[in-house]
């Protein structure tokens, strides 16, 4: 990872956070995470933005990130993975293994093929965000925290380019009905950050330091910008998820996966 230049609309570093599971400010490059797919010659491309809720590879994206990633059946079509970042400075390629898109709005969940310990072989847990039980209040503050501008340098190795950082504005006002009938018409906010590309599916961050909803479009070096609620994306069925203790993959979704203590909501 490496920010190189100050991006329209981004934030000062250390003047945002957000919350692990666990209630404690998150390393964010560690839970939120460039999403990639990989070209005929081996050449990464980013195409936008995730972030892990669930200590077990299970993460939140926008819909329209992976709709050339998933058919109907909710598997994956090609050469799809994120960039997951590590304590140390280290990074892994995970590979995207099922998912799910909302049929309206902008939202849709996906699982991360699992990782284990090279040693031991058992399972490692991934950081997670908190999401939010309410919304903030209209003229919050707000932020976003995403990979936008992802450059890759071809060669061997290739270099690629990360450009992470807060990107912050204020909470304009809700549409639960959608901005329109086509583009996004499933329930979001407008706000005033400014969204880049590769940023969308990124989190959108509230003052408590919790997700309550997600990037979805904006325009470019632009302070206008939508954001689609998390509450979407709470009751979408997430195929193939193993639980601990249970080796057996089996369908569930956030909301269950919160109440059974795999993913946080407050």
């Amino acid at each position: 990872m490496n920010s190189r230049r100050q991006l329209p609309g981004q934030a000062p570093p250390g003047r945002y956070t957000a919350k692990t599971g666990d209630g404690k400010d998150a390393e964010l490059g560690h839970a939120i995470f460039p999403i990639v797919t990989q070209q005929d010659d081996g050449t990464f491309i980013a195409i936008g933005t995730g972030f892990f809720v669930a200590k077990n590879g299970v993460f939140v994206t926008a819909a329209h990130v992976v709709t050339s990633i998933l058919d109907e059946h909710g598997d994956v079509t090609g050469p799809f993975g994120l960039f997951q970042f590590l304590p140390g400075g280290q990074c892994c390629v995970r590979r995207i293994h099922r998912g799910t898109r909302h049929l309206v709005a902008d939202v849709a969940v996906g699982v991360a093929m699992p990782m284990h310990h090279k040693t031991t072989g058992a399972p490692m847990p991934n950081k997670i965000l908190t999401l939010a039980a309410a919304p903030p209040a209209i003229g919050s503050a707000v932020s976003t925290y995403a990979y936008p501008k992802t450059t890759v340098e071809r060669g061997k190795p290739q270099v690629i380019r990360f450009e992470p950082g807060f990107f912050d504005g204020s909470l304009l006002e809700h549409l639960p009905f959608g901005r329109d009938k086509v583009i996004l018409p499933g329930p979001c906010y407008r706000t005033s950050i400014v969204i880049h590309g590769g940023a969308s599916g990124g989190p959108v961050i509230g003052p408590s330091g919790r997700v309550f909803a997600i990037n979805s479009t904006g325009f470019e070096a632009n302070d206008l910008s939508y954001v689609s609620c998390i509450s979407e994306v709470l009751d979408l069925a997430i195929p193939d998820v193993i639980l601990p203790g249970n080796l057996t993959p089996r369908i569930t979704t956030l909301r269950e996966l919160a109440e059974l203590g795999f993913a946080r909501s407050r």
